[in-house]
């Protein structure tokens, strides 16, 4: 590893020096990996940060010049994701601290917009942020995250820190539960939709319940991932009632 470490040292200077960001990110997340291979994970999230640091300057490049336009999901998406999976990976004591959630946030944020760029092929959006407490103070935001071996959910409530809660489920597992949500939902009396949709609920919100209550919390914005987006949300079931009939549902990119 150290050999590999050292000779992509030397192939990320001469990166910068030539001025190619374009191979400067890709020394940049091979770093990161080697990095995570040696279980330094503080310099592996510091060299996946720099990556999508160089993907983020270049993005209007990537979006419009065919000359620069990789597949995104083979050579943009994972950069995110595994940088994610890095950051909401609990330290020693089984925490993870409010710094790594806040940046596993914007870091799926980011790749939202990435996203976004990459499919209309032109670098079209403007982002400008919004506190939810300024729109809504009994609202409460979930992010779900889908890692490869992980659904990871973030959780923002008024006025608190942010919290985290997982479930050990792969991403195949979550993509094809969601796809059968969707499907079952075609023909709603032969109630085959009951058990994806409430098999999504006990991923999603049943960790969260006491602390929404506690809370206080009307309604619930989901920014949504992956597979997640391309099904009605307010269909989540508890094993009683629809989540539409306990919350006000909105959605957003993020």
């Amino acid at each position: 590893w150290l050999n590999a470490q050292q000779f992509t040292k030397q192939a990320l200077l001469l990166s910068q020096g030539i001025n190619a960001p374009e191979i400067t990110y890709l020394w940049q997340w091979q770093l990161g990996r080697i990095s995570k291979a040696q279980n330094n994970i503080e310099a592996a999230i510091l060299a996946y940060s720099e990556a999508i640091k160089t993907l983020t300057a270049i993005s209007g490049d990537l979006a419009v010049n065919p000359e620069l336009q990789f597949s995104f999901q083979e050579s943009v998406e994972p950069v995110y994701r595994e940088l994610v999976s890095l950051l909401l990976t609990p330290d020693a004591e089984g925490k993870i601290s409010q710094g790594n959630l806040s940046q596993a946030r914007g870091v799926m944020e980011s790749l939202k917009v990435a996203e976004l760029n990459n499919f209309f092929k032109d670098d079209c959006l403007e982002v400008k942020p919004v506190n939810i407490d300024e729109i809504d103070p009994q609202a409460a935001v979930i992010y779900p995250v889908i890692l490869p071996n992980r659904l990871g959910v973030i959780l923002r409530l008024p006025q608190t820190p942010l919290k985290y809660y997982e479930t050990p489920v792969n991403a195949a597992t979550v993509e094809q539960t969601a796809l059968e949500l969707r499907r079952t939902l075609v023909i709603r009396s032969r109630r085959r939709f009951y058990k994806p949709a409430q098999t999504l609920y006990e991923w999603l919100v049943k960790p969260a319940e006491s602390e929404l209550q506690q809370a206080q919390i009307k309604t619930l914005v989901f920014a949504l991932d992956g597979g997640l987006r391309n099904i009605p949300i307010s269909s989540l079931y508890d094993g009683e009632n629809f989540l539409l009939q306990k919350y006000a549902i909105a959605l957003t990119p993020g």
